[in-house]
């Protein structure tokens, strides 16, 4: 299962953010202020995500990266002004004001990327025959399109942290 942090100086705003995420279908583990609480968590955890602004109480979204970066995906929520004190291209940054569609797209892009880098792709013929075989048992059983239950196949597999064959498989073995 992902690990999704927030980190933020305001816990109004990380309390704003929380709610947003839930309503788009997301847990958040917990809310941090400080990059060492964050640092603490990662050494008890399996942190996939963390989104937070640009400053804690002990740190900048830079010191997360720098310990962090080969670990965790980093969205950093910034003002237009702060946006140009972030030269990184591996921090994803989301300009504020925004809104919960544009946060869910910044986490899908994000948990997707961690989840290709952290775990084997479909890799022979009969993996992608069993993931073809519960799309189309979702399409037929759900009304789905092909892209939706590839989506669903695939937003499952994120959700478990298993394999999308594995997923297929449980699919097939299963009613849904």
């Amino acid at each position: 299962m992902n690990k999704i942090i927030l980190a933020f100086i305001n816990d109004a705003v990380a309390q704003k953010i929380k709610k947003m995420l839930e309503i788009g279908g997301y847990n958040v583990y917990t809310i941090c202020h400080s990059v060492s609480e964050i640092l603490r968590y990662n050494q008890e955890i399996d942190i996939s995500l963390i989104i937070m602004g640009y400053k804690l109480t002990d740190g900048t979204v830079l010191d997360i990266y720098e310990e962090l970066h080969e670990e965790v995906k980093i969205i950093s929520m910034l003002k237009p002004e702060q946006i140009e004190n972030l030269d990184n291209d591996e921090i994803c940054v989301l300009p504020l004001p925004t809104n919960r569609i544009l946060l869910c797209e910044a986490i899908e892009k994000n948990i997707l990327s961690y989840y290709i880098k952290n775990k084997p792709a479909a890799k022979n013929d009969d993996d992608r025959a069993i993931i073809e075989q519960a799309k189309m048992k979702l399409i037929k059983e759900n009304m789905m399109t092909e892209p939706q239950a590839h989506r669903f196949i695939q937003k499952r597999s994120m959700d478990t942290g298993s394999r999308m064959v594995d997923t297929a498989r449980h699919i097939l073995s299963h009613s849904t």
